[in-house]
């Protein structure tokens, strides 16, 4: 049996629009990446030293971009980080699009609460909301 220690997939226009990396120490995710257009879903499993013991956390992002976006990966000491660019486009004219909205939840392994970093809802998509009422 072959084992992966990572996932990426392609969209038609091959760009990289999901991507998964397991752990070592755990059969779970380790980070997740998930694109749609503008939009990028993530989540990020971080590892604190607290005494003896580990203490684990997942970071759940949804981010909402200006433009179309694409996932370009950056392998540093062994350990791949993905930065998030214009769909299109390719590292070497690297165009950071702008964040027109952000949600992110914090939930530390063995707890039942989610702390919730800051969010914001456009006005247009209240209205929506209510009009649905």
């Amino acid at each position: 049996m072959r084992e992966y220690s990572s996932i990426s997939t392609y969209d038609k226009s091959d760009n990289l629009v999901g991507y998964v990396e397991f752990s070592d120490e755990f059969e779970q995710p380790k980070c997740f990446y998930n694109v749609q257009a503008n939009v990028l879903s993530r989540v990020h499993v971080n590892e604190y030293r607290q005494t003896e013991e580990s203490v684990f956390e997942s970071v759940n992002s949804v981010i909402q971009f200006d433009d179309n976006i694409m996932l370009t990966p950056l392998q540093i000491d062994g350990e791949v980080r993905m930065e998030i660019i214009k769909s299109g486009d390719t590292f070497t004219s690297y165009n950071s699009p702008g964040i027109s909205d952000r949600f992110d939840t914090y939930l530390e392994f063995g707890t039942t609460s989610t702390n919730v970093e800051g969010f914001k809802i456009k006005s247009n998509l209240i209205d929506d909301c209510l009009n649905k009422l």
